[in-house]
């Protein structure tokens, strides 16, 4: 770090290896480097993994700095780190029971996922370190997880609209037939069916 000062690769680096107080250290240093020139190398995968600290520390610097990834990188929406910043935003705001921000959120992952799917993002940083969000098991939890808070907003239609479109041979787990089932039942009784 002596030698180069703004070895973002390197503070990556540590900040998956170090413990909690460690980690935040390391993590605020590489911060204030990216606010001064967001323009290094790992620059976005610093932002990714300070949020997914700070989602269990505290949720809402997390979602500050959300916001502030897309403040300080105009090419945002066109990265490949934006589907993580999305899907743990989403998690972060359906944990703190903001729901309908959780809701446009998800739509956000959702939207960034399928981009990712059809090619559309640009994937250097997958090169430098792992990108959460993109593994097919994150998209059926985030999916399972709109779907639950969809049956806490009583939007009920919207739940199902996504459970219908759902091909329950391919999805891993039971997770999802076991809500289809006892949601569907639950909506029957409110119905009065």
């Amino acid at each position: 770090m002596r030698k180069n000062p703004k070895n973002l690769r390197l503070l990556s680096h540590l900040i998956d290896a170090s413990v909690s107080d460690e980690r935040e250290k390391y993590i605020c240093e590489a911060l204030d480097i990216v606010r001064l020139d967001s323009e290094l190398f790992y620059s976005k995968v610093i932002y990714m993994q300070a949020i997914s600290y700070y989602q269990t520390v505290d949720r809402k610097h997390a979602l500050d700095l959300c916001e502030e990834y897309y403040n300080v990188f105009i090419d945002a929406n066109s990265n490949i780190v934006s589907v993580a910043i999305e899907f743990l935003r989403a998690n972060i705001l359906g944990t703190l029971d903001m729901y309908e921000d959780a809701c446009s959120a998800f739509q956000r992952y959702f939207k960034f996922y399928e981009k990712y799917k059809n090619g559309e993002l640009n994937e250097f940083e997958m090169c430098t370190h792992p990108i959460a969000g993109l593994t097919k098991s994150d998209f059926e939890t985030c999916t399972y997880n709109l779907i639950m808070i969809y049956k806490k907003l009583s939007k009920y239609s919207d739940a199902f609209d996504i459970l219908d479109q759902l091909d329950f041979s391919t999805i891993e787990g039971s997770k999802f037939t076991d809500v289809y089932i006892s949601d569907k039942i639950t909506v029957y009784r409110k119905q009065g069916i």
